[in-house]
């Protein structure tokens, strides 16, 4: 399956760690699945939205109207040949987001945690 990033981040995050934690996140499914799933690159398109039926598996930020949601995943799927035909993926950007492993906590209450990009992607 070919996705495809969405480049515009909410400040604080880098768009080469979004890339590269997209792209462990997927690597760590494959890792688990035969055939792989995903292709090994990504496409990067400021046009890729969530949550639209358009051929595009999309992975966004956006500010996800529910209070306390971190992220969301649409899957689309044939009933008939039960297939998937796309997902996209949003993260909300009511979070702070980073790589956990390069801060000092991961405690939400505490100001300096983020959201782990990587492992919630995964």
């Amino acid at each position: 399956m070919e996705y495809v990033i969405n480049p515009g981040v909410p400040q604080g995050v880098d768009v080469e760690l979004f890339k590269a934690a997209v792209a462990e996140a997927a690597a760590e499914w494959d890792e688990y699945t035969e055939p792989e799933v995903f292709a090994d690159a990504c496409a990067a398109s400021s046009s890729a939205k969530y949550g639209v039926l358009d051929g595009s598996n999309a992975i966004t930020f956006g500010d996800y109207p529910t209070a306390g949601v971190i992220g969301v995943t649409s899957v689309w799927y044939n009933p008939v040949t039960k297939t998937i035909v796309e997902f996209d993926i949003e993260f909300d950007t009511d979070w702070t987001w980073g790589d956990a492993t390069k801060t000092a906590t991961t405690d939400p209450e505490s100001p300096e945690a983020v959201m782990d990009l990587q492992n919630i992607a995964t």
